[in-house]
């Protein structure tokens, strides 16, 4: 529909509901039972279920074009092939996301709780820098799209422009915080001290990647609005 506003609304929701969870269920915060791990995962998906819920009600009472019914419906499965064509490789980059934490989870148990906590809190921190990165390259993908089928590359080249060095200003404001405030960040989910002592390092180094992390994100984005995923999966795997 090209309303990014309510797209990423839905998804703040659903961070913000994780992050506020996050050191209640960990740590025991308010009254609720000291869940460590076990409360990270319940709080990630208390989070995911409200924002899924956003979604869908958003545009349940806000999407005029689209509404789903099923009366007349016809399956195609030309229509099927033509949205996995694209789809695919989208679906195969956030498997490997999800594959990369369990994986990092694992290494991170041999050390201890504690990092595998403060894993889970740069997460969250992470996806404040990523969620206006994932939209600048989600409403790239209708305007590349439109304008390259229709034939004007000079539009093309223009949303080139203009994406990537907004990009290249959220990836550079997003190192200077990590580098900046690493404790003041892990002070906002009640950072004990050993988590002090490797997270603020930690974030430190870790944001040194942003630039590169935001510049691979765009240009996969842009390659899935000229209908080509794959090289856009290619980039997500070399990341």
């Amino acid at each position: 529909m090209g309303d990014t506003v309510l797209s990423m609304v839905s998804l703040i929701i659903g961070a913000a509901v994780n992050i506020i969870l996050d050191p209640i269920m960990i740590f025991g915060l308010l009254g609720c039972p000291a869940m460590g791990i076990r409360g990270a995962a319940i709080a990630t998906v208390i989070g995911q279920l409200i924002g899924a819920a956003a979604a869908l009600w958003f545009n349940r009472v806000r999407n005029p074009v689209i509404h789903v019914r099923l009366k007349g419906y016809r399956f195609l499965w030309q229509d099927v092939a033509d949205v996995y064509r694209v789809g695919l490789p989208t679906i195969v980059m956030q498997a490997i996301g999800s594959v990369m934490t369990f994986a990092v989870n694992s290494i991170l148990l041999g050390v201890s709780s504690t990092a595998v906590a403060f894993f889970g809190i740069y997460y969250k921190l992470q996806n404040f820098l990523m969620m206006p990165v994932n939209g600048l390259g989600q409403a790239a993908i209708p305007v590349v799209g439109f304008n390259y089928g229709s034939g004007q590359s000079d539009r093309v080249k223009q949303a080139w422009k203009v994406l990537l060095p907004t990009g290249v200003v959220f990836a550079l404001c997003g190192t200077a915080v990590f580098l900046l405030f690493p404790a003041q960040l892990l002070g906002l989910f009640s950072a004990s001290d050993e988590m002090l002592a490797f997270g603020i390092p930690a974030l430190r180094i870790i944001s040194v990647t942003f630039l590169f992390a935001v510049i691979t994100i765009l240009c996969g984005y842009f390659a899935s609005g000229l209908g080509n995923g794959t090289p856009a999966r290619t980039l997500k795997e070399q990341k």
